[in-house]
């Protein structure tokens, strides 16, 4: 082939692919390639459309070979890069954005990608300062703005980021993942209806957007409208059936109404999310198989309080004949071993010899379980008597001892709406005949001196060396008011009064509309009437602890 044919061949394919009609440029850049190998435009652009198909390794070797035959291009540097970003090289990316940078310094793409790849590298200065050097070069580039707002979300900076996303809106209207982000930061502001508003407008411009869809259901799902959020959930599923978030929290919906068989189904999902547990490579998941004289490991998941619930689990499968294990997280060993129907204990990813192994959360499931059925029998856990003792000496003063519990996990997404604001406490701490002691494990010294105000109050949290510990501390009290933690689980397993503060739509265990748990018999629930109403969940707490305490 002629050099004026290959130029010829190469400007209609360019004109192909520059149209949209990329299935009719790449024969035409292979062609070129048969008779030409190092024919550096149409080995970057082969690379071009390799990475608009999504073929990212085939992205990379084709851009490679056109910047060993030039290096000194700008834009194959910005190309390669952006092939290397999802595949997760992303130092591979930086280093290429940072050349294109250097031979062009006003390109304002190549800023754009970098900010991109530092943003996923977490490295959120230095993301800032190039998206901002994109801006600088091009004020009206939306996809900057969208990467600022991005940063300034992950940053949880709200106003910032929703600022960067309406910049990014203005110069493009039809921007569907600025609107999705924008309504995801203003459900977290606990502005419900201009959040789905935004998911709407976004599912109006692109209906088979099925990460909208599945935030829009969490919008629903907050707001307590269950039905349209399932109906969110499966639109997501239709669009993207493999991804896993719609699949669970319709799991936790389903589960959450007493919808159990499907529920579980779906709660298998989880283990798609993430992996929740150590695999146990080699050994054999259960799936009903005769467990007589057979040994079964019950691989514990998720947290503490999943752990302590779902144990109870290990009578039934001794019941059929099962030596049953354990392997729990750090801080549990003693008290699980105290569990009915548990012969071994061992660390979360420690080896074991067993026939079978069943990650825990996954034993309702596979015993069919239903509301009606629910090994409710409690308690299933123990405290040690010697510590039970040691614990009973220390309460001399009259009066009710009540042991409190305030929020959870800070690292749980959802923990801001499962804990209560200190302030609100007030109330109840004022509560006459009362002795407070603090389970808050991580009760700061200020928050103490703040509750000490309004009540006698111990902190207690030093002493709990482990959850064995804590055990024998709830034992000795009189009750227990927690809100959705491990404490509210351990309490309730240990069959000690339990009152437990909930959010109007509470985690999937609590069930709806009822102030009794079948899973723990001897727990009462306080429920949000609506959302974030704390004060009406205090002032039923502090009558009923008032008539308890003897004092109404």
């Amino acid at each position: 082939m002629q050099s004026q044919d290959i130029r010829q061949l190469l400007a209609t394919a360019i004109a192909h692919h520059q149209a949209g009609r990329i299935d009719q440029a790449e024969p035409l850049y292979r062609r070129i390639l048969a008779a030409m190998p190092q024919q550096v435009d149409a080995l970057h652009l082969s690379g071009v459309i390799a990475s608009q198909k999504g073929d990212y390794e085939a992205a990379v070797s084709l851009i490679g070979r056109a910047l060993a035959v030039n290096a000194n291009v700008p834009h194959f540097h910005n190309n390669i890069g952006a092939a290397y970003r999802p595949l997760k090289q992303l130092d591979k990316a930086v280093a290429h954005f940072r050349k294109a940078i250097a031979l062009k310094p006003d390109y304002a793409e190549a800023h754009q990608n970098l900010g991109a790849a530092l943003h996923d590298l977490q490295r959120m200065d230095e993301a800032v300062a190039a998206f901002n050097q994109a801006v600088v070069l091009k004020p009206d580039y939306a996809k900057a703005h969208y990467g600022l707002g991005l940063v300034r979300q992950t940053q949880k900076r709200w106003d910032e980021a929703l600022d960067h996303y309406g910049r990014a809106l203005a110069y493009n209207a039809g921007y569907i993942d600025a609107l999705n982000n924008t309504g995801v930061i203003l459900k977290e502001q606990g502005k419900l209806k201009d959040a789905a508003a935004r998911h709407e407008r976004a599912l109006a411009l692109k209906p088979d957007h099925a990460h909208t869809h599945y935030n829009l259901g969490l919008v629903r799902e907050e707001e307590g409208r269950l039905d349209e959020a399932l109906s969110s959930y499966a639109q997501a599923q239709t669009f993207a059936p493999d991804e896993a978030d719609a699949h669970w929290n319709e799991a936790l919906i389903r589960l959450l109404r007493g919808e159990y068989e499907r529920g579980w189904r779906q709660y298998e999902w989880r283990h798609k999310r993430s992996r929740p547990a150590p695999p146990r490579d080699g050994m054999k998941r259960w799936q009903g198989e005769d467990l007589r004289g057979r040994a079964i490991l019950l691989q514990a998941e998720q947290g503490y309080g999943d752990t302590i619930q779902f144990v109870r689990y290990a009578a039934i499968l001794k019941a059929r004949g099962a030596k049953v294990a354990v392997a729990c997280q750090a801080g549990l060993p003693s008290l699980i071993q105290t569990a009915t129907g548990v012969d071994e204990v061992i660390d979360w990813d420690a080896p074991c010899a067993a026939d079978f192994y069943i990650p825990l959360l996954s034993l309702p499931g596979a015993l069919a379980t239903t509301t009606e059925t629910i090994p409710g029998a409690v308690p299933y856990l123990r405290a040690a008597p010697e510590r039970l003792a040691a614990w009973r000496g220390k309460f001399a003063a009259p009066g009710r001892n009540i042991g409190l519990v305030w929020r959870g996990n800070p690292g749980n997404s959802i923990n801001h709406k499962k804990s209560i604001p200190l302030d609100a406490l007030a109330p109840l701490l004022a509560t006459p005949g009362v002795n407070w002691s603090i389970i808050q494990a991580d009760a700061t010294a200020d928050e103490i001196a703040q509750l000490s105000a309004h009540g006698t109050v111990e902190a207690r949290g030093p002493a709990l060396t482990d959850w064995a510990e804590t055990a024998a501390l709830i034992s000795a009290l009189d009750l227990v008011i927690s809100v959705d933690t491990g404490v509210a689980h351990l309490a309730g397993a240990l069959g000690a009064r339990v009152w437990v503060p909930l959010s109007f739509i509470p985690d999937w265990r609590w069930l709806l509309d009822r102030p009794d748990s079948p899973w723990y018999p001897t727990a009462r629930l306080y429920r949000q009437p609506s959302f974030g109403d704390w004060p009406a969940v205090i002032g039923r707490l502090r009558a009923d602890l008032a008539a308890l305490a003897g004092t109404s």
